[in-house]
């Protein structure tokens, strides 16, 4: 089902080249966003599920801090992961016109995953803020209780469901990007597609690298001098510690 050629107009020799040069562009773009999203959410929850393990609020407040980094502003969401997808479909739809391919509308399930991604990304990041306002009401109401309990359950879901829609984005985006580039895997089977060796090889990549760019970001947001993010000296200690114990093992992998 190629539907998107459709749209597509015939280029000339001059805009192929143009439309390849915006494709290197576009990714060059989306991959450390999306390599800085998922390398946060791991860390986030690995701090999370560290609270949940020793009761220590520190490692509550060290997951909220990590995940407010990439959700900062939320067109960065919008610039940096839904339009060079978009631009990247169009570019394939452009390029690939006539060849039934199924690039381009590959390359749109994966828009798909990445919207509903971002969606549960900031449930996560938001539960955080209302678990906080709802740590501090000290009434003991039970419809108080009632959202208290229901907000944690929210607060695991969210941020799960979230790293797992972001590494199966991930995974399918690498594998429609390494199909691309094969033309015998054009118009092939869709899970062929994910199965294949170079899209398996580039998903395990791209997860190191998310570990190693967060570590970096992370420490570089945090130590470096008159930075405007303050931490207090135990939480500055236990993320010191993990993000550089993070950065060594991605060097030696």
């Amino acid at each position: 089902m190629n539907f998107l050629e459709n749209f597509a107009i015939p280029q000339s020799a001059h805009h192929i080249e143009l439309l390849y040069g915006l494709l290197i562009l576009t990714f060059l773009l989306f991959v450390p966003y999306l390599a800085m999203v998922t390398g946060s959410l791991l860390l986030s929850l690995r701090f999370n599920k560290k609270g949940d393990r020793t009761g220590e609020k520190i490692n509550y407040d060290l997951a909220k801090r990590i995940i407010d980094i990439v959700t900062y502003n939320k067109s960065l969401s919008f610039a940096l992961g839904i339009i060079p997808v978009l631009s990247m479909i169009f570019s394939y739809a452009q390029i690939l016109q006539g060849t039934g391919s199924g690039i381009a509308e590959d390359m749109l399930i994966a828009l798909v995953l990445l919207i509903i991604a971002i969606i549960a990304l900031y449930t996560y990041k938001y539960s955080f803020h209302f678990k906080d306002i709802l740590g501090k009401v000290n009434d003991e109401d039970e419809e108080v209780e009632k959202y208290k309990v229901g907000s944690q359950k929210l607060f695991k879901k969210a941020g799960k469901l979230s790293l797992y829609l972001t590494l199966f984005t991930a995974w399918v985006f690498f594998a429609v990007v390494s199909a691309a580039r094969e033309s015998s895997m054009w118009g092939s089977n869709f899970f062929e597609m994910l199965f294949s060796v170079d899209a398996i090889v580039s998903f395990l990549g791209f997860i190191v690298l998310s570990d190693f760019i967060t570590a970096v970001v992370v420490f570089y947001a945090y130590f470096r001098p008159n930075t405007e993010f303050k931490l207090p000296e135990e939480e500055k200690t236990a993320l010191k510690n993990i993000l550089l114990a993070t950065i060594l093992l991605t060097v030696f992998l």
